[in-house]
C-alpha cells in the first residue's frame, strides 16, 4: 500500500479474517486426534501424497481468490510468511533433528510440536491469502446454514467415534471446515474456497476393509490383464494366483499387493482432479478428464507389469534379484507415463470438436459469386469515401432498386397533345 495502516485500521479490516482463523484453529484442536490418524496413514506408500494435499488446497484457494483480491497489505503478508515458515520448521524438526527435540517431546508430548506448527502455518496461510470477508454484510441466513453444516459434521463425528470408524471420523473435518467458512463469510466464500475444501477429500485414506478388498481385486485384474497381453505378444505365459510364469523361467513374476495399482489410483486421482479444476476448458472436457483418471491409472499399471514380464522373458534365469530393481524403476516411470497419456487426451479433445468462435470458411456452394463480392466490396468502399453516395443509395424507394446494371430508373416522359 502507499500509506501504512495503523493498528486500529488493520484490526477493522482483518477482523473477519481473524475470526475465521480462530475458528479454524479451534476446529484443528477438536479434530487433532483424527488428523494425527491421517498423518500416520500417510506413512503408507498408497497415501503418501496426503502431506501435499493441504498445501495444494491452500494454493487452490489463492488461485480462485486472486481475481477478487484488490489489495495486499504487505506487513500482514510478511507476518503470514514468517508464521508459515516457522510452522513448517516445527513440523519438520522431528524428521531432521530428532535428538534435538527429543527432550522437548518427552516433556510436552509426542505431537505438541506438530500441533503448534500446523496452527502457525494455517494462521500464516490466511494472512498471506488475505481473503476479503465482510462482518456486517453476511446474511444471518448464511450464518445459520454454516452453523447447521458444522453441527451436522460434529454429530457425524460423534457417531463415528462411538462406532470406532476412524476413516469417517477423519472425513468429518472437511464438512466442519466448510461450515466454519460459511459462518464466517457466508455462502459467497464457497466461490473461492468450495473446491479447495472438496479437494481435501484426497487426504483421507480409504477404510481398511475397502482398502483390502479393492487392493485384492485390482491385484487380480492386473495379473490377468498382464498375462493376456504377454500371450498376445507371442510369449508363453500363464498365471497361478497372482504369480505369472513366463517361458522357461525358474521363478514366477510375482504381482505383489504393492503392484495392484491402488497407489497409482489414489495419487493420480488427486492430480486429475487438480488439473480439472485449474485447466480453462469447458465443463464437459473437465468431466472427461476426471472420468479418464481410473482407466489411465489402471492401464499404466498393467503396462508396467507387462513390460517387466517381457524383460524377464528376454533375460531369463532367476528373476528374484531383478524384480526389486524393476519394481523401483517402473515406480518412477509410471507417473510421467500417466501424465503423457493425459497430454494425449488434451490433444484429442482440442481436435475433436470445432468451437463456434473459430473463423471457418463457408462451403463454396453457399459463397456469393466473385462478381457480387467485388460489387459489394466496391460499393462499401465508395460508401466509406462519400457519405452522399450512401445517403442516395439509402433513400431509394422500395421499388426503385437497380435495373440490370444498377442504373436509376428514369421518370416516365409526359405525352404532349397533337
Amino acid at each position: 500500500m502507499d500509506k501504512p495502516l495503523d493498528v486500529r485500521e488493520l484490526l477493522r479490516s482483518f477482523y473477519p479474517v481473524l475470526i475465521l482463523v480462530a475458528a479454524v484453529e479451534v476446529l484443528l484442536w477438536v479434530h487433532w486426534n483424527s488428523l494425527v490418524y491421517m498423518a500416520n496413514m500417510w506413512d503408507n506408500d498408497k497415501y503418501s501424497h496426503g502431506y501435499l494435499v493441504p498445501l495444494f488446497a491452500i494454493g487452490l484457494m489463492w488461485w480462485y481468490r486472486k481475481d477478487e483480491t484488490t489489495e495486499i497489505v504487505k506487513p500482514v503478508a510478511i507476518a503470514g510468511g514468517v508464521l508459515v515458515g516457522f510452522g513448517l520448521l516445527l513440523c519438520g524438526l522431528p524428521l531432521v533433528a530428532w535428538d534435538l527435540v527429543l527432550p522437548l517431546i518427552n516433556t510436552l508430548g509426542n505431537t505438541v510440536l506438530e500441533a503448534i506448527g500446523v496452527g502457525c502455518a494455517v494462521a500464516g496461510a490466511f494472512l498471506l491469502l488475505q481473503p476479503r470477508l465482510g462482518s456486517s454484510d453476511v446474511p444471518i441466513r448464511d450464518r445459520w446454514i454454516g452453523f447447521a453444516i458444522l453441527m451436522g459434521a460434529e454429530a457425524l463425528r460423534v457417531f463415528a467415534t462411538l462406532a470406532y470408524i476412524d476413516t469417517l471420523e477423519a472425513f468429518t473435518f472437511i464438512p466442519a471446515l466448510a461450515g466454519v467458512f460459511v459462518m464466517a463469510g457466508g455462502l459467497r466464500v464457497l466461490r473461492w474456497s468450495g473446491w479447495p475444501i472438496v479437494f481435501l477429500v484426497f487426504m483421507v485414506p480409504l477404510p481398511g476393509p475397502l482398502d483390502e478388498q479393492l487392493s485384492g481385486r485390482l491385484q487380480t485384474m492386473a495379473t490377468r490383464s498382464s498375462t493376456f497381453l504377454l500371450e498376445t505378444a507371442g510369449m508363453h505365459a500363464y498365471h497361478v494366483g497372482n504369480n505369472i510364469f513366463i517361458g522357461d523361467a525358474t521363478s514366477p513374476l510375482q504381482v505383489e499387493p504393492a503392484c495392484s495399482g491402488l497407489r497409482m489410483l489414489t495419487i493420480f486421482g488427486a492430480i486429475s482432479f487438480a488439473v480439472a479444476l485449474l485447466c480453462g476448458r469447458p465443463l464437459w472436457q473437465r468431466l472427461t478428464i476426471l472420468a479418464s483418471w481410473i482407466p489411465i491409472a489402471l492401464a499404466v499399471n498393467v503396462f508396467r507389469i507387462t513390460l517387466t514380464g517381457a524383460i524377464y522373458a528376454m533375460i531369463g534365469g532367476n528373476h528374484e534379484q531383478l524384480q526389486d530393481i524393476f519394481h523401483t524403476l517402473w515406480g518412477w516411470v509410471m507417473m510421467p507415463m500417466a501424465l503423457g497419456l493425459m497430454f494425449v487426451e488434451f490433444k484429442i479433445l482440442d481436435n475433436l470438436f470445432i468451437e463456434d468462435d473459430e473463423d471457418v470458411a463457408p462451403p463454396i456452394a453457399f459463397s456469393p459469386p466473385l462478381s457480387r463480392q467485388k460489387a459489394e466490396k466496391d460499393g462499401s468502399s465508395m460508401g466509406k469515401k462519400s457519405g452522399v453516395a450512401v445517403k442516395a443509395k439509402a433513400s431509394l424507394p422500395p421499388g426503385g432498386g437497380t435495373n440490370g446494371g444498377g442504373a436509376l430508373k428514369k421518370p416516365p416522359r409526359e405525352r404532349t397533345p397533337n
